[in-house]
């Protein structure tokens, strides 16, 4: 019998938190926006469910766990549109969210920051407290 390697990665404890921070954005997003923010914005019919929709990229640590960073956005508009779409996109949500913050959340993006698990796990709890 051959033992076979598994494909599948382990998360990492920071991983898992980042997941819980993406729900509690989710939670909040859909409190807030209530639908997607592009529904009558006449760029196409919106479709399926909503999710959060980080205007500036995950991949920067220092807007992943900001509500400011988040909109609702639909399936359809999530994964379809906004991809095909990006300048469209960008002057949609600065017109939805106002200059004041779309500027904001640019200028932090630029901040530099190394969180530590423990850092992250603090953003989380602060979105819990959040309603």
């Amino acid at each position: 019998i051959v033992e076979r390697k598994s494909n599948i990665k382990k998360q990492t404890s920071k991983q898992k938190v980042k997941l819980k921070i993406q729900k509690e954005l989710l939670r909040l997003c859909r409190q807030r926006d209530k639908e997607c923010v592009l529904r009558d914005m006449g760029v196409g019919r919106c479709g399926g469910v909503t999710s959060a929709d980080h205007i500036i990229t995950r991949q920067i640590s220092r807007t992943f766990a900001e509500l400011d960073n988040i909109v609702c956005l639909c399936w359809y508009h999530h994964f379809q549109w906004k991809p095909s779409n990006p300048t469209i996109y960008t002057k949609l949500i600065k017109e939805i969210i106002g200059e004041a913050k779309f500027n904001y959340i640019h200028q932090i993006a630029k901040e530099e920051a190394h969180y530590t698990i423990t850092d992250w796990l603090q953003k989380q709890e602060e979105l819990k407290q959040m309603e």
